[in-house]
């Protein structure tokens, strides 16, 4: 297998766990919703500059492996010239921002990541876009009943990604073991 191929895999097999987590919640999805997102879903590592970013929404979720944060996970270095990380150091590691609205929020704000750790970003990346594609289809569902899921990096976004960021990323331990088992072959007990 390529490593698009194998990195996609392990993508669509973090949308599996990570959609059937909200099982038995008020945010499940439908077998419908959860075969969509991997219908939809298009992994990319364009070699050109431009159109670098991850998004998502009820009818794509689309994840650049050429992220400039990923660049940063590669290079150790933070490329895109923002001072946005000069108090944010850790021997070993980047910072992994995010939105400045919810960057400092413990649960799925900006996070250190140890240098090459591509797995750990990726992680993050794809459950930020996940939570958009589970808040706008909620939202298109039911736009009375999921009005709080609207706003783009409000609250109902940041309480997914929180959810998921807890359940599989935040912990260093589980995060490792998750993404051990996300990769192609495997299976997450």
């Amino acid at each position: 297998m390529t490593d698009l191929a194998n990195e996609t895999l392990y993508i669509r097999n973090i949308i599996t766990q990570a959609l059937e987590s909200f099982d038995g919640t008020p945010y499940a999805m439908t077998k419908h919703d959860k075969a969509r997102a991997q219908k939809v879903l298009v992994v990319k590592k364009p070699n050109r500059e431009g159109h670098n970013v991850s998004r998502a929404n009820h009818d794509l979720i689309s994840i650049n492996l050429a992220y400039w944060q990923i660049k940063n996970v590669i290079s150790g270095k933070y490329e895109n010239g923002h001072k946005c990380f000069e108090h944010k150091v850790l021997d070993g590691h980047v910072y992994w921002n995010e939105y400045r609205l919810f960057d400092s929020n413990e649960r799925c704000g900006g996070m250190f990541v140890k240098v090459g750790d591509v797995d750990h970003g990726n992680l993050i990346q794809v459950l930020h876009e996940l939570a958009h594609y589970i808040q706008f289809t909620l939202y298109k569902r039911d736009r009375r009943r999921w009005s709080y899921m609207r706003k783009t990096h409000g609250e109902g976004f940041c309480m997914l990604y929180s959810k998921m960021r807890d359940k599989f990323c935040n912990d260093p331990d589980v995060r490792t073991k998750f993404i051990d088992v996300m990769q192609p072959g495997l299976e997450y007990v």
